[in-house]
Order: structure tokens, then sequence, then C-alpha cells
């Protein structure tokens, strides 16, 4: 059998086998899995393209590797055919790392077999059709296979999902045809519904964010927090003690319910990302993957800080460069989030980066492999939960517009810029563990000239120390 017929067989089978794969997936026994908020968001793109719109009909959703894409493009599977009634051959569910290791197939003759399934192109198709493409970055060619696709016509929806940020950036020509969606890994918000079936007002997370970075004065950011957190603490749970949980098992959905037996499957997801992706999208060779291991296991028992290159060049025995294709890569694989320094010009590209991971599960699995336990860590933990909220923050606020570190001795953990009607204000960040004094902040403050600073800790409840804000751990990582 030729690999077009296999191609057209495969299609014919994932038609016919689809709605039950879609149960097995969105479903833990009979009860159904929790919705992430990324769901509602792409299903409000579905419902306006349903209703008229066309300007948005491709979705990039790049993604660390069990994060959970599959499931949420499942899930929409099961919205487009059970609530918006889509015929059942008019989605295609199409798991793109199984067309080409299984099958020997690429994406645009994927669609071609399609086509020919449903007796028509999609050129001449009367209703819309919608193609989930999972794991599209298999595929070399996705980017042009997509773009043909797409101009084929305006009643084609499309949403792609992949594991790199880089394979998943928007090429010039896919920049004016669609938008990314990144799924994150899981903020504490979202960690109390999928582990604890806790909601919150669906505007409190909005709500936050705008009481911390559009107040208008201390006291009155701090009054702000003060009737939202009253919210927060009524929902029947011990927030303070379940920070702990969170850092340890709640950033990703498959780690939060199976304690350190997890450790192990996120290190898996590690390989995998090291040794399939980075082979596959970076071309990178097996004893260079073997120090990208090296590097991220020496990060994982040091807090998230400042990275020097050459430093880890001379360690590992390896080249300069070598390393920074190693974080490159590390960094769009979503492993790693990169904080550039408080600098201007040509001061900033030349100072290091600051590294923390994008979620501390990661680095918590990789000390649990070292020997070490994670609850010698909460404190590294809670700054990469911290920084990673921020990183989050710019890319969903527009009000955000910078996040730093500040590089002086004795400076702030991160620095937020803030775009406001008097220009761009800079908010210090400190993060600690237990009660954390102002010093570091208000050195910061007074540098940049802060009308405010923020301090992360334990704190029962938000609390003003002059100019400083306090606010509890639990309540910070709900953004």
């Amino acid at each position: 059998m030729g690999i077009r017929a296999r191609v057209s067989d495969y299609i014919r089978r994932l038609l016919v086998v689809a709605p039950r794969k879609a149960l097995l997936y969105t479903r833990r026994g009979r009860q159904e899995l929790p919705r992430r908020w990324i769901f509602f968001r792409l299903t409000k793109f579905i419902h306006d393209f349903l209703n008229g719109g066309t300007e948005i009909r491709l979705i990039m959703m790049p993604g660390l590797r069990g994060t959970g894409k599959t499931t949420i493009l499942w899930q929409l599977y099961r919205y487009l055919l059970e609530r918006e009634r889509i015929p059942l051959d008019h989605i295609l569910f199409l798991p793109v790392d199984e067309l080409r290791t299984l099958i020997g197939g690429n994406i645009y003759d994927a669609i071609s077999c399609y086509e020919e399934l449903l007796g028509s192109s999609l050129e001449e198709m009367r209703e819309p059709i919608f193609l989930l493409l999972d794991e599209v970055t298999y595929d070399p060619n996705w980017p042009s296979a997509v773009k043909a696709i797409y101009d084929k016509s305006p009643l084609v929806f499309i949403i792609v999902s992949g594991s790199s940020a880089l394979a998943l950036k928007i090429t010039s020509d896919l920049a004016r045809r669609g938008v990314r969606e990144i799924l994150y890994p899981m903020n504490m918000a979202e960690y109390l519904m999928l582990r604890h079936g806790k909601y919150q007002r669906r505007d409190f997370t909005r709500n936050l964010k705008v009481a911390l970075f559009e107040g208008a004065t201390p006291e009155g950011i701090v009054q702000k927090l003060g009737i939202l957190h009253r919210g927060l603490t009524s929902i029947g749970l011990d927030l303070r003690n379940l920070v702990v949980h969170y850092l340890k098992f709640g950033g990703l959905p498959f780690t939060m319910r199976n304690g350190e037996v997890a450790y192990e499957q996120v290190y898996d997801v590690i390989e995998r990302v090291v040794n399939r992706d980075f082979a596959m999208i970076y071309k990178m060779r097996s004893e260079t993957r073997e120090k990208a291991v090296a590097i991220l296991a020496g990060l994982a028992t040091h807090p998230p800080g400042p990275v020097v290159i050459s430093n880890i060049a001379k360690s590992l025995g390896i080249k300069y460069d070598t390393v920074r294709k190693i974080l490159h890569a590390l960094v769009n694989s979503l492993i790693l989030y990169s904080i550039s320094p408080y600098a201007k010009g040509i001061a900033q590209v030349r100072k290091t980066r600051k590294y923390c991971f994008s979620t501390p599960v990661v680095r918590a699995a990789l000390a649990f492999r070292l020997g070490w336990s994670p609850d010698d860590l909460l404190g590294p933990m809670l700054e990469d939960a911290v920084l990673a909220s921020l990183i989050r923050l710019k890319a969903t606020y527009p009000k955000v517009i910078g996040i730093h570190y500040d590089p002086t001795k004795g400076g702030a953990d991160a620095i937020v810029e803030i775009s406001s009607v008097k220009g761009t204000i800079s908010i210090p960040v400190e993060v600690g563990w237990g009660y954390k004094d102002s010093r570091q902040v208000k050195n910061t403050m007074k540098r940049l000239s802060s009308p405010y600073g923020i301090i992360v800790d334990d704190v029962v409840k938000p609390e003003l120390d002059g100019n400083v804000i306090h606010i509890p751990k639990y309540m910070f990582l709900m953004m």
C-alpha cells in the first residue's frame, strides 16, 4: 500500500473513532475534566466565526509538553460536535506526530485525502470546516501547508498546537492570518479549579491585575486588595498551606493528583523535549542534547538569577555559542523563561539574562531526580512562580509593557514596567518565602523613582509598609 493510500485509510479511521477518543481524553471515568480558561477564549473565536466573523480563523497554540494541549483540542472537538452541532465529517482532529511517525504522511496530503472523503474540495464547501491539528511542528513544512489550506476558503477554521514556541512563531505570511494563544502552565486559580473544584468569579483575576497595577495610590491599592482578599478566603480552603502543594505539584494538569510519582513523568517530558524536539527542530546532536539536560540540572538547585554563559561553557567544556543555543532552545520550548536586565539600549543587550523555570514543578522534578527534597527549594520555586506570573501578565495584560530584573547589587527580584497616562512607571517586585523586609524593594524604588513597590511573601492579608505593599503569596499567584 502506498503512502497516499495509507494516509487516506488513516484519515477515514480518524473520522470514525474521533467521538470515542474525544470522550476518553476529556473524562476521568464518568466525570468531565474541568476546562482551562484558554478553552473559553478559543470558543469565543469559534462562536464569532460561526456568526459571520472571518477575521480570526487561524489560531496557533504553543505550550510546554504536558500542559494539556491535546485535551483542550478534544474538548473543543466535543464543543463543536455537541454544542454547535457541526456535522461529524466537518471536524477533523489530526495528530500530526502520528501522521508523520506512524504513517509517513504530511499535513497537505492528509487534507487532500480528507477532501476526497468529503467528496468535495474545501473551496467548494458551503458549510464551515474545522481542522484541529495537534503537534503540527512534526511536519517541517507546516507553515506553507497551513497557509495553503487557510487560503482555500473563508469557511475553514484552523487550530494548530505545538510544543515549541519557536516553531510556532508566526511567519510574515501567517501573521496576517492568525493569532497565537500560548497555553501556559496553570496558575493557582486554575489549580484550585481543577484540583479542588473551587471557582473564582470570572473577573477576579482581572480585578487583581487592575488593583495591583492601575491603582492611584498605595493606600488605594491595599484597600482594593483587601476587598478581593475577603472574597478569596471565603472559599473555605487553607490557601497558605496549599501554596506548598501548588508549587510542588500544581503547575501541570497531570502532576497535581499524583504526588512525587509524577516527578518521573515530568522528567520524561523534559527528556522528550530535549531528545525529540531539539533533535527535530534545532538539529541538535546527541552530545549537545546531553549538555542541555546538564544545564537544567545545574539551574534546578540554584535560585533564579542571571546566567553567565561563559561560566557554564567552561564548566561543561563546550563552546559559548553552544550554551547560548541550548538556552535559546530551552526558552523556546517553554521549559525556561528568560528576563532581560533593567537597562537602556546596548547596555541591556550586553548584560546577562535571568532565567527561571516556567513552572516550579519542573524545578521540583529535576531536583528530586538529583536527590534533593523539593521542600528545601520552596523559596526558589516561589520565585519561579512569581516571575512566571509576571511573564504571563506581560503577554495577556496590555498595561504591562516590560518585565525586567534589577542588575544592581541589593536590587529587587523583578521590575514591572507599566504604561500610564503619565508615561512608563516602574514597579519593583520582591519575593520571600517568609516575611520579607523592604530594603531591596526600597533600593530599587529610590533608583527608579517608583511610586510604590510590591513584596510577595507570607503575610496573612494585604498590608502596607510605607509605600511598599505586602501581598500574600497565594493571592499573587492567582494572576
